[in-house]
């Protein structure tokens, strides 16, 4: 298996709260491969980012993975995991599907 870097760009209807973001963050540490107790500070990471010219949201997880493909679909799946758990429906938060870019990091 290799690590990878995937960026998973979402749509909001409305633009998320601090508290949503904060939220969501929480949510995706806790599945972070990252975290071990010899690097417990993973648990800060920020993992969203927000374009400062278009005001694009995007998550940008790191994930163990056979193939890129596997990478950019679990990727897809924990984020939309992560937006159901915090209240959000497709009528709410999209993954822009076409837009996920995963890059290997071994």
């Amino acid at each position: 298996m290799s690590s990878y870097l995937v960026n998973v760009p979402v749509d909001f209807t409305e633009e998320p709260t601090t508290e949503l973001i904060s939220s969501l963050n929480d949510t995706l540490g806790m599945n972070d491969p990252r975290m071990s107790s010899f690097n417990p500070q993973v648990g800060d990471t920020e993992f969203h980012t927000r374009d400062s010219v278009t005001g694009a949201h995007s998550f940008n997880l790191v994930l163990k993975a056979e193939h890129l493909v596997d990478a950019a679909d679990q990727a897809r799946v924990r984020i939309n995991s992560a937006l159901f758990d915090a209240g959000h429906t497709v009528k709410t938060a999209r993954t822009i599907t076409g837009a996920i870019e995963a890059q290997p990091l071994d």
